[in-house]
């Protein structure tokens, strides 16, 4: 109860005071308003009227009275004052005791932080020294396949890779690399030594990193930093590649990204001919100006507002391709398979799709604006079903230009209404 109490004080503590001030503030002009005397900000005495009987007094000479003005009795207003005075140093104990509580709370996180730095510095240090003794005493460069040491060295690695920080996962693949362990070598040429499909390298460090030629299958690669690393000829299928960082990364010839996860990934500009892509998700994936032409994206998801504008996608396999709503303006898709591809509400204006395979493609409310056919694969019907995307378009661009232009007719009259009300002042 504590705790959630705490969590909830940290996150709207200002609201609450403000609150408590705009509700003291109001009471206090009610009072103000209304003359309530038991608050005491009314700014008046209360009258009391005293009748002073001279002693002896005759009907000659009444009775004197007399109307004086006392103050009133203690009031909300003096009682207020009274409890502030009694609790300033109350506040200020209580202030002490939670700078107290909130500094060892911090030095308790600053002490857990460092255990666990250090933990995971020790972790990495044995493992690989632990590598290291499976290099020198049991021949690790030189088994098979199936050899029990590979299994123990990637054994070792799945289990220490949950362990690390992003910094020390970097430092660990760098380590492997340079030991060739997850490279190529001469005695084995489809496999490296040390297999790291389902690994996790989530958010790792790896800028420059040589990961050329590693398997990775269904690896973690989700938030990792990429930049300017080594992918070429990386099997990555599967692979989590999220929001990860892959600006100046190097993917092509030959990395192998069937059914990767590209989700809300900029590959904006990148060199991805002839890469292997099929089936792979990239929804929200940033690809305007990239050179994509032969990649194989057969089968692969490409939605929702997907930026494929200025694309080179010639010769590319888009052959069952989901691309729905996607800008595909301005690309080159001349001599592409998009043979039973879903361009549903795709925006296909000024495109090239000379030579184009477009049998059995959805091209249902598919925008068609400045469009080479010349030579495509497409039936009249097909092209019928894109007018209505075309007619849509057309109706969208009026409704915003009427709106644009009602705004703007609004605006002037506000603006012609205060003049004239400024002339009039």
């Amino acid at each position: 109860m504590a705790s959630t109490f705490s969590s909830w004080w940290q996150k709207h503590w200002r609201s609450a005071v403000a609150f408590v001030v705009v509700l003291f503030s109001i009471f206090v002009l009610l009072a103000y308003v209304f003359r309530w005397d038991w608050v005491g900000v009314s700014g008046e005495n209360s009258k009391v009227t005293i009748t002073m009987i001279t002693p002896g007094a005759t009907t000659a000479t009444p009775a004197t009275t007399v109307a004086r003005e006392h103050p009133p009795e203690k009031n909300l207003w003096d009682w207020l004052g009274l409890l502030a005075a009694l609790g300033v140093p109350l506040v200020v104990g209580l202030g002490v005791a939670w700078f107290t509580i909130k500094f060892n709370e911090q030095q308790s996180r600053t002490e857990h932080e460092t255990t666990l730095d250090n933990q995971r510095a020790k972790a990495l240090q044995d493992y690989i020294n632990s590598i290291a003794a499976l290099l020198l005493d049991r021949n690790l460069h030189e088994s098979q396949p199936d050899a029990e040491v590979r299994v123990i060295a990637r054994a070792r690695t799945l289990t220490v890779l949950h362990m690390l920080d992003a910094s020390r996962k970097g430092d660990l693949l760098r380590f492997l690399s340079e030991a060739q362990l997850i490279t190529h070598n001469a005695t084995d040429t489809d496999f490296p030594i040390l297999d790291l499909s389902n690994a996790d390298l989530s958010s790792a460090e790896l800028s420059d990193a040589d990961l050329s030629g590693n398997k990775l299958y269904d690896a973690n690669l989700s938030g990792a930093n990429l930049n300017r690393a080594d992918l070429s000829k990386a099997r990555l299928i599967g692979a989590n590649l999220s929001g990860a960082n892959l600006s100046g990364a190097y993917l092509s010839p030959g990395a192998l990204l069937r059914e990767v996860d590209l989700l809300d990934t900029n590959l904006s500009g990148h060199d991805l001919s002839g890469l292997d892509l099929s089936g792979a998700e990239l929804t929200y994936v940033k690809l305007s100006g990239a050179d994509l032409s032969d990649a194989k994206l057969n089968s692969a998801v490409l939605q929702f507002m997907t930026d494929l504008s200025n694309v080179d996608l010639s010769g590319a396999d888009l052959s069952d391709a989901y691309l729905w709503e996607v800008n595909l303006s301005s690309a080159k898709l001349n001599g592409a398979k998009l043979n039973g591809a879903v361009l549903f509400s795709t925006n296909l204006s000024n495109i090239d799709l000379n030579g184009a395979d477009l049998s059995d493609a959805d091209l249902s409310n598919a925008a068609l604006i400045d469009v080479n056919l010349n030579g495509a694969i497409v039936t009249k019907e097909q092209l019928d079903k894109g007018k209505k995307g075309l007619r849509l378009l057309i109706s969208q661009i009026s409704l915003i230009r009427e709106r644009r232009f009602t705004l703007s007719k609004a605006r002037r009259l506000r603006n012609v209404t205060r003049g004239a009300d400024g002339k009039s002042l």
